[in-house]
Order: structure tokens, then C-alpha cells, then sequence
């Protein structure tokens, strides 16, 4: 037997584990940065850029981000000019698992914010306060008393 059938077998083996690494590499999406986990009840705030300036951006436009978890379950909340070209939605999970957002914008031609979208994932609250360990304060059913979410 010639000498380069040994070698045909190993350089099979080399293409296969290269074949087998490049598989596994595009599988990964490329730049994909980890979900930020968030415990429950803790504020977290998605930023936003602005590509267009406002004379009075405090006044002038106006965001509100849509929160949707896993389940199905949504939270809208407004957003706040934060100075400059800044504008940030501060929100908290009310329960664990994915949250997905998406932001809009008065100004639906301000593609910095309009549009703007991302997911959270919300984990369990180790913390020791009474809110890290049973939600927000929350007025009761019959409205006489307070309680824990």
C-alpha cells in the first residue's frame, strides 16, 4: 500500500473536526451579547438615543416603551428626556422569565427612538429587604389596608 492512504485517513479526520468547529461557530450569532438579567422588582432602564435635536425635548416629544413577558402579560410605561440626546424608561418585572420591549415615539420620524426594542431576562430577587423578598407595596382588594404584591 502507498504511504499516502495512512495520510488520506488523517487528513479526513482534520476536514471532519474543521467541518464539526465551523458548524458549532455559525451557530453562534455573531456579536451576540448575553441577555441582562434583572432580579425582580429592580429597576432597570433602557436608554435610548435621539437622532434628531428639539428645541424643547421636555416638551416636545414624548416615549413610551411596551414590556411584554413570556407569558403574555404587558406593562406600558412613559420615558423621560435624561439631558443631551437621552432619553431613558425605567421599569421593574413583576415576575421572572423573559421580558421583551419595544419603544415609540411621538416623533415616529426619530428613528433612534422609535422603534427601538430589546429583552431583559427578569430572574429571582436574593435580596433581604421586604421588597426584594415580596414585591411593591401595593393598596389591598377592599382598599383599607397595604400589601405586598
Amino acid at each position: 500500500m502507498p504511504a499516502f492512504f495512512g495520510q488520506t485517513e488523517i487528513i479526513m479526520k482534520i476536514i471532519f473536526a474543521l467541518l464539526i468547529l465551523t458548524a458549532f461557530a455559525c451557530a453562534l450569532p455573531l456579536g451576540a451579547k448575553p441577555l441582562p438579567k434583572v432580579p425582580l422588582w429592580q429597576r432597570y432602564d433602557v436608554t435610548v438615543f435621539s437622532d434628531r435635536e428639539y428645541e424643547n425635548p421636555y416638551a416636545d416629544v414624548d416615549i413610551e416603551a411596551v414590556f411584554t413577558h413570556e407569558s403574555g402579560e404587558t406593562i406600558k410605561l412613559y420615558g423621560f428626556w435624561n439631558g443631551g440626546n437621552r432619553w431613558t424608561v425605567r421599569f421593574a418585572p413583576t415576575r421572572t422569565g423573559h421580558w421583551n420591549y419595544e419603544v415609540h415615539c411621538s416623533d415616529p420620524d426619530n428613528k433612534g427612538l422609535e422603534g427601538a426594542a430589546g429583552t431583559i431576562d427578569a430572574v429571582k430577587n436574593t435580596g433581604k429587604s421586604c421588597i426584594d423578598r415580596h414585591g411593591f407595596v401595593r393598596v389591598s382588594a377592599n382598599g383599607r389596608y397595604f400589601e405586598h404584591a
